[in-house]
């Protein structure tokens, strides 16, 4: 019933495969691993001795989400960046985008 009252909608559809083209296109050949998932977030990355790269996505309205990568390197230190998208935009052209900004941060150390 509050459902109908307020428009309350739960994703039935799990993160994971909502956005697989997402996380398949950023997962390293398929070495990541999905460690965190809720019906809010989900977060998935690798963790070696050359440091951990860490991407999540998570819904923050009906219609958008917000991307975000995380990279710890003991030698290359700790970078970070975090995108905004609508919910049903292009899955290919987000990874695009996040890969276009990702060697943004890395080439220009921004």
């Amino acid at each position: 019933m509050f459902d109908f009252l307020f428009g309350t909608k739960t994703n039935s559809v799990p993160l994971r495969k909502e956005f697989s083209t997402i996380i398949e296109r950023l997962s390293n050949d398929g070495q990541a691993v999905i460690f965190k998932e809720n019906s809010k977030s989900v977060s998935w990355g690798v963790a070696n001795m050359g440091g951990k790269v860490i991407f999540s996505i998570k819904l923050i309205r009906e219609n958008k989400i917000v991307t975000s990568w995380l990279s710890e390197s003991p030698f290359f230190g700790t970078h970070s960046e975090s995108w905004e998208f609508p919910r049903d935009m292009d899955q290919d052209r987000i990874v695009d985008e996040m890969n276009y900004g990702i060697q943004r941060v890395l080439r220009n150390g921004l």
